[in-house]
């Protein structure tokens, strides 16, 4: 929730998450409740594209949740991130 407040209050448009140190595992329905409460910010925020960058193992490519409505990414490198951000 920090994290979406913070995108609407710099009116981001492409957020970037990196999970490499996230050493959890998400509820069953920690999903759901992301996107009732946290996506509508993201939305809110003008978000036009999410990137994560996962640790070895993840999955790449496109995870998006149509719900969501706007396209999600997983990335080894930032640098693809960003890359991915400046497309048009």
């Amino acid at each position: 929730m920090q994290f979406a407040g913070h995108a609407v209050e710099h009116r981001a448009p492409n957020l970037l998450v990196d999970l490499r140190e996230f050493a959890y595992r998400p509820a069953p329905d920690m999903w759901d409740w992301r996107l009732e409460h946290v996506i509508s910010r993201y939305r809110e925020a003008g978000a036009r594209r999410f990137a994560n960058i996962v640790p070895e193992g993840w999955p790449l490519g496109e995870t998006t949740n149509e719900q969501e409505g706007f396209p999600t990414r997983n990335f080894r490198e930032a640098e693809e991130a960003e890359a991915w951000f400046r497309e048009p």
